[in-house]
């Protein structure tokens, strides 16, 4: 039986992240990637430490808009915060009272701010904002992954 073939699906950071720095950083550490797997040679130095916080993925709480509007974040991707936080409002551009017009979003978990969503324009059920929390979600409801 032959052995199997190694594939993968590379996808270099969001819509947003379009600077030659970032790709240059992306292209050094994908091929330092394929050195330390022996797929292209020579020497990739040592390991970085990790960077990032490792977490399960039912621990990454997933905000969802519960109506529709524009969003207005009050965070931003990388700040840390609190359960209770408020995240983002979403504004009715049509509420008749504009006191009225906007909801807030509350998180649920402690953690930094991993993505929030590039369109402002959202409909009920988007998912809007993720959070990487350290314990799973009481009730994770829909999907783990973004949409």
């Amino acid at each position: 039986m032959p052995a199997p073939v190694l594939t993968s699906t590379i996808e270099f950071r969001g819509q947003a992240d379009v600077y030659d720095a970032l790709a240059s950083e992306d292209a050094r550490g994908l091929y330092r990637f394929l050195q330390r797997r022996g797929l292209i040679a020579g020497d990739p130095g040592p390991v970085p430490a990790l960077k990032a916080k490792v977490a399960n993925l039912d621990a990454c709480e997933i905000l969802r808009t519960p109506k529709a509007g524009i969003i207005a974040y009050r965070k931003r991707e990388g700040d840390v915060v609190k359960a209770g936080d408020v995240i983002a409002d979403i504004v009715d551009p049509l509420a008749d009272d504009p006191k009225k017009a906007r909801l807030e979003l509350r998180c649920q978990s402690d953690g930094p701010i991993l993505s929030t969503r590039a369109m402002k324009a959202v409909a009920a059920g988007d998912s809007v904002v993720m959070i990487v929390g350290d314990k799973a979600m009481p009730n994770p409801t829909g999907l783990m992954l973004s949409d």
